[in-house]
């Protein structure tokens, strides 16, 4: 790709390298790569954007130790299910079309849809952990 290149942010992630360059990255392979390797790879921001489908199951749980994650429903809505340790359980944010929201650095979150639409994450993904 030549740096003026159109793409569809779905299938292609942009990471944000340190030096102020992009990388455009296969979306849906880039989860199939070892753990460590992703690790070593995202050592910048990712730029990604996720359907949202609605659901009552659990969610895929994660926490970014080393920065903040930004959450922007686009079309759609979502909970945000945060762990809240102090209150033994989990604080909900609900987001609608057009909302953001901050996860802050260190929290065990999952998301579960409530209306099919369009997420968009800007995450730092250095260190993240699935669990």
């Amino acid at each position: 790709m030549n740096g003026m290149d159109q793409f569809e942010l779905p299938r292609t992630y942009v990471h944000l390298n340190a030096d102020g360059a992009t990388a455009l990255l296969d979306g849906p392979e880039l989860w199939r790569r070892p753990p460590a390797e992703l690790d070593a790879m995202l050592t910048g921001w990712l730029v990604a954007s996720f359907p949202i489908e609605p659901s009552d199951g659990p969610g895929h749980r994660e926490m970014h130790p080393n920065g903040d994650e930004l959450l922007h429903v686009t079309a759609g809505a979502t909970d945000v299910l945060l762990s809240d340790d102090a209150a033994g359980g989990e604080r909900t944010v609900t987001l609608h079309a057009g909302q953001t929201f901050r996860v802050p650095k260190g929290t065990w979150h999952r998301l579960r849809g409530r209306e099919a639409g369009t997420l968009v994450t800007i995450t730092y993904g250095h260190g993240t952990q699935q669990g």
